[in-house]
């Protein structure tokens, strides 16, 4: 092919010698159309007889773990210790992507018999204010209940198990207190018994009224979300020996809660929408439950699933001592109930009945939609702020004479 574009190139050289412009011009044109097509023509017949590269092998995927593991395997002693936690390991995996009570009976319960039994004649009532969804008015009733209970004479512990903190911002601003720097509730839910010691003192007002003088805080920040999961994924992978679900119970039970003369007549916890480490250790330790919920139909089926989720985790294989004292009716208009709510009312009495049996039954008094309770929130409580007939101060002291009554608190 070379001889022949050479042979070309001279006779085009002579060409050029004779032959007039215009002619000279076309034959230019000619040659760099001929010219190009040929190296376009050489290009291709190039890659034809060009060997080809194959595609890159993309590297194959280990083989997944035999199940079962075969016996051959697992009779090796080099191998069957490495085999037995690849398949923990898996289990964990599939674990966490199942709902969160499945994930919190992953490992078989082994209550402290002696805490459980000291825990059903316990003197001092622990109350879980809880419910998996948010919003309904959890953080309104701890606080503004423990406000009641603390004039009426009771010493209240009020543990904060939400990392959100709403109940602790709520009790540090109406008692006038700084920002809480430390998450005691890290150290609770840990076992750490000594932190109790540091719980935040709480009061305000002037000298001639004083509120909050019996109530301590344990409060809780961001961090604790970080404690809650490091213990979780401690204990589902075994580097804890202790089961950490009954951590909080350990710490309740100490004299510093139990003393009849230092320590406390009741503990509210204030519980995050979901079964978090807090909430299920909260549930662990708890006497009574008390489920707040907005009265229409997306929240009482919330409620409903909730109830049934509690009751065959921890009623009926962590915590057999515990007891649901009721249903708290939140954000309702007034101390009448409008037709649809008391529709959804009557379907939550069936719930509680059919589930959880006994004398269970919704609570008489209803928190409503106030705007005291809007306007009292981040500054003070409304407990305090909103007196006389239907208001907040009324509502709150109704409920907390039925929670008495229910909890068998001794009155003051």
């Amino acid at each position: 092919m070379l001889q022949d574009i050479g042979e070309f190139i001279k006779r085009f050289a002579e060409l050029a010698k004779t032959a007039p412009p215009d002619t000279l011009a076309v034959v230019v044109a000619g040659s760099i159309v001929i010219g190009v097509g040929a190296h376009w023509l050489w290009t291709k017949r190039s890659r034809q007889q060009s060997i080809p590269v194959p595609p890159p092998v993309p590297n194959p995927k280990p083989a997944p773990l035999p199940d079962p593991v075969p016996a051959t395997l697992c009779n090796m002693p080099e191998h069957a210790t490495l085999l037995e936690e690849l398949k923990h390991y898996r289990a964990i995996d599939a674990a966490l992507s199942k709902d969160d009570d499945e994930l919190w009976r992953f490992r078989n319960a082994s209550p402290p018999r002696e805490l459980l039994e000291a825990l059903s004649s316990s003197r001092v009532k622990t109350i879980v204010v809880a419910n998996n969804k948010g919003g309904v008015g959890k953080s309104t009733i701890t606080c503004n209940l423990a406000a009641c209970l603390d004039e009426w004479g009771f010493r209240v512990l009020v543990i904060d198990f939400d990392y959100q903190g709403s109940s602790t911002q709520m009790l540090l601003r109406a008692s006038g207190n700084p920002k809480v720097e430390r998450s005691l509730a890290d150290h609770l839910v840990a076992g750490n018994v000594a932190e109790l010691d540091k719980a935040v003192k709480l009061q305000n007002g002037a000298l001639d009224r004083l509120y909050l003088t019996r109530t301590k805080l344990i409060p809780a920040t961001y961090t604790f979300a970080r404690m809650e999961n490091r213990l979780m994924l401690r204990w589902l992978s075994r580097h804890e020996d202790d089961d950490i679900r009954y951590n909080l119970l350990r710490v309740l039970q100490s004299p510093f809660i139990q003393d009849e003369k230092r320590g406390f007549d009741i503990v509210l916890i204030d519980a995050p929408p979901r079964l978090t480490t807090g909430t299920v250790n909260a549930l662990c330790a708890a006497t009574h439950l008390i489920v707040p919920t907005i009265l229409d139909g997306l929240s009482a089926e919330t409620v409903e699933a909730y109830l049934r989720q509690i009751k065959l985790l921890v009623k009926s294989q962590l915590n057999p001592h515990i007891e649901l004292s009721g249903v708290v009716g939140t954000m309702t208009e007034g101390k009448t109930l409008k037709p649809e709510e008391s529709t959804e009312l009557d379907g939550l009495r069936r719930v509680m009945k059919e589930q959880w049996s006994g004398s269970a039954e919704p609570f008489k008094t209803f928190l409503p939609d106030r705007s005291a309770f809007r306007k009292a929130a981040g500054r003070q409580l409304a407990y305090f702020t909103d007196r006389g007939e239907n208001s907040a101060r009324e509502f709150v002291e109704s409920l907390a004479v039925e929670v008495i009554e229910r909890t068998g608190l001794k009155r003051k």
